[in-house]
C-alpha cells in the first residue's frame, strides 16, 4: 500500500514538473506501473487494473490519486454487503469502475452494466476481463430509456458526459441512433428476481430512466444511487427528489465520501443515495480516511487547475500577439497586392486602345510606302529621301515593337507575380482562418478558464469546509481509534472472562456431579440405614421376645426347684 501511494505521489509530482510530458517516457511507464498508447492508460498500480482514457475527468482522478468517487463506492459497497447475493443494475457504467469495484470486493455480487457508447464498452469490457469478472457482470449495449425502442445519443470528447440528454452542454463530438431498453422490460428479459441497486448516471436523463424503471421500484423497492445536478443537465433536481420521497425513499447526500441526510439541493453536492423505508439495512458510517483522502485531492486539483489556468492564461496572451503580427503582415501583402492589381488591370486596360494604334500605324506605313512608290517614278529623287525617311520610320517602328514586347513580356511577368501573390494571399486567407479557428478554440477555452476560475473561487468556501471536515474527521478517526482500542480491550476482557466463565462452569458442573454422587450414596445410604434400623427394630423385638420366653422358662424352673 505504502509503494502504491508513493507511486501515485511521484505521478503527481512529475504532472507538475514536466506536465504530461513524462507519460512516453518508457523507463517512468515501467517503474510508475502503466501503459500509455496517446489515448488510454493501461493502469497496474492501484488495487485494480484498470484501462482509462487520459486525459479525462475519471482517467485524471485514476492516474493520480487512485479513486474516482471512492467514497460513494465504498458507502454503497458497505450498504450491497448487508444484503444476501445483491443484484445491481449500473446505468452509465462508462469504464465499468463502479461495477468491477463492487463485484471485486463482494464475492457473491452480480452487476448489469449498460453501456452503449462504443469506446466506453470497449473498455468496459477489457477492465471486466482483466479482473476476471466475466461471469458476474453482464454488459448490456443498450441505453436505458423510459421505453424500449432506439433514441438518438450525443457522445461528447470526454466520453463520460455523453448522453440522450438533448440539452446537454458539454463538447458533442458525434451524434448516432443506439438501441434502448427500460429497466422494467430488461428485469423482465433478464428473468432477475430481485434487484437490490440502481445506480444512474446519465448526464441529467435520470428522470425518463426513472420512469422507465416503475415497475421495478414499485415491487422490489431498490436502494438508489443517482448523480442530479442542473450542470449535468437535470431540469429540475429537487422535483426529481421529491417524486422519490414520495415513493418511500429516504434520500441521502453524499459528496466525498461524507453522508448526510438531504434537507436541500446544492450543485457542489450532486451525488444521492436513496434508501426505501422497507429495506431492512443500516444506513453505512462516513469513512473519515476516505473523506480525509478525498478532500485532500480536492485541494491538490484546485491548486494545479489554478496554475493551469495562469499558463492558460500566458499562453492565450502569447496567441493573441502571434495572430496580431500575422494579421499585419496579411494586411500589408494584401495592400501591395491591391496596388499591384490596379496596376496590371491599367495596363489590360490600355492595352486594346493600344492594338488599334499598332493597327492604325501599319496601315499608314503601307500607306506611305504605296506613296513613296508612285513618287519614286516622277520624282526619283524625293522617291530616295522619302525611302530613307519610310526606312527610318520602320526601324522607329521596330525599337518600338521591341519595347512593346518587352512591355507585354514584363505585363506577363507580372501578371505571374500577381498569380503568386493571390495565391499566397489565398494561403494567407487560410491561414488567417485557421489562426481565427483557433481564435475561437482559445477563446471557448478562455471562456472555459475563466468559467472554471469562477468555480475554483465558488468552491473556496466548500474546500475550506473540507478542510474543516477534514481536521473534524481526523479528530473523529482519532477519537474512534480510541474508541476501537477500548472496544478492543473490552472484546479482549469480556474473551477472559468467558473462558474464565467457562473454565467456572466446568467446575460447576463437576462439583454438581459430585455432589449429585455423593447425594446418591447418602440417599443409598440412608435407604441402607433405614433397612438395617428396620432390621435392628425386628431383630430386637426377636430378642425381647426371647428373653420373654427365657423369663417365662426361667420362672418354670424356679417354680420347678422349688417345688
Amino acid at each position: 500500500m505504502a509503494r502504491s501511494a508513493g507511486i501515485f505521489s511521484r505521478r503527481w509530482a512529475l504532472s507538475e514538473e514536466r506536465g504530461d510530458a513524462f507519460l512516453d517516457d518508457a523507463d517512468l511507464q515501467e517503474e510508475l506501473l502503466f501503459r500509455w498508447n496517446g489515448e488510454t492508460i493501461e493502469d497496474r498500480a492501484g488495487r485494480l487494473p484498470l484501462e482509462y482514457f487520459y486525459p479525462s475527468t475519471i482517467g485524471s482522478a485514476l492516474f493520480f490519486h487512485e479513486g474516482f468517487e471512492a467514497g460513494e463506492i465504498a458507502f454503497s459497497r458497505a450498504l450491497l454487503a448487508q444484503i444476501e447475493r445483491p443484484v445491481i443494475l449500473d446505468v452509465g457504467a462508462n469504464i465499468g469502475l463502479h461495477a468491477v469495484s463492487w463485484c471485486a470486493e463482494l464475492a457473491d455480487a452480480l452487476c448489469h452494466a449498460f453501456e452503449p457508447i462504443g469506446r466506453n464498452r470497449m473498455l468496459l469490457e477489457r477492465n471486466v476481463l482483466a479482473n476476471g469478472l466475466s461471469d458476474r457482470i453482464v454488459v448490456c449495449p443498450k441505453a436505458a430509456d423510459r421505453a424500449s425502442g432506439a433514441a438518438s445519443v450525443l457522445e461528447c470528447a470526454d466520453a463520460a458526459y455523453s448522453t440522450l440528454n438533448p440539452a446537454t452542454t458539454m463538447p458533442v463530438v458525434a451524434r448516432y441512433a443506439v438501441a434502448t431498453t427500460s429497466i422494467d422490460d430488461y428485469v423482465t428479459a433478464a428473468g432477475l428476481e430481485h434487484v437490490d441497486l440502481i445506480k444512474i448516471d446519465v448526464e441529467g436523463y435520470e428522470d425518463a430512466v426513472l420512469a422507465g424503471a416503475t415497475r421495478t421500484i414499485a415491487r422490489e423497492a431498490p436502494c438508489l444511487f443517482l448523480e442530479i445536478s442542473v450542470q449535468s443537465g437535470s431540469s429540475d433536481p429537487e422535483a426529481t427528489i421529491r417524486r422519490l420521497v414520495g415513493l418511500g425513499y429516504r434520500p441521502y447526500v453524499i459528496n466525498d465520501g461524507i453522508v448526510t441526510p438531504y434537507e436541500r439541493h446544492d450543485e457542489l453536492a450532486y451525488n444521492y443515495f436513496f434508501i426505501h423505508v422497507e429495506r431492512n439495512v443500516r444506513v453505512p458510517v462516513t469513512n473519515a480516511e476516505i473523506a480525509r483522502e478525498e478532500a485532500s485531492y480536492r485541494s491538490n486539483v484546485v491548486r494545479l487547475q489554478s496554475r493551469s489556468l495562469v499558463r492558460l492564461r500566458a499562453s492565450v496572451s502569447e496567441k493573441d500577439d502571434e495572430i496580431g503580427r500575422l494579421k499585419s503582415a496579411a494586411d500589408e501583402r494584401l495592400a501591395l497586392l491591391s496596388r499591384l492589381e490596379s496596376d496590371l488591370r491599367e495596363a489590360l486596360s490600355a492595352q486594346p486602345q493600344l492594338q488599334v494604334q499598332l493597327a492604325e500605324r501599319d496601315q499608314r506605313l503601307v500607306s506611305l510606302e504605296q506613296r513613296v512608290a508612285a513618287m519614286s517614278v516622277d520624282d526619283p529623287a524625293t522617291a530616295a529621301t522619302s525611302a530613307r525617311m519610310l526606312t527610318e520610320l520602320r526601324r522607329t517602328v521596330e525599337r518600338r515593337d521591341a519595347e512593346l514586347g518587352q512591355l507585354r513580356a514584363a505585363l506577363a511577368a507580372q501578371q505571374g507575380e500577381i498569380e503568386r501573390l493571390v495565391q499566397d494571399a489565398q494561403d494567407h486567407h487560410t491561414l488567417l482562418q485557421q489562426l481565427a479557428s483557433v481564435t475561437a478554440q482559445l477563446d471557448i477555452q478562455r471562456v472555459a478558464a475563466e468559467e472554471r476560475a469562477g468555480v475554483i473561487e465558488r468552491l473556496m468556501p466548500a474546500i475550506e469546509a473540507l478542510e474543516e471536515q477534514r481536521t473534524a474527521a481526523s479528530e473523529r478517526a482519532v477519537v474512534i481509534e480510541t474508541l476501537q482500542d477500548a472496544v478492543e480491550a473490552r472484546d479482549a476482557e469480556i474473551s477472559r472472562l468467558t473462558d474464565s466463565l467457562k473454565t467456572v462452569n466446568f467446575e460447576l458442573s463437576a462439583r454438581d456431579a459430585v455432589v449429585d454422587k455423593l447425594e446418591e450414596m447418602a440417599r443409598r445410604h440412608r435407604e441402607e440405614s433405614e433397612g438395617l434400623r428396620h432390621v435392628a427394630e425386628e431383630r430386637q423385638a426377636v430378642i425381647a421376645g426371647l428373653e420373654a420366653l427365657a423369663n417365662e422358662r426361667l420362672d418354670v424352673i424356679r417354680s420347678m426347684h422349688k417345688a
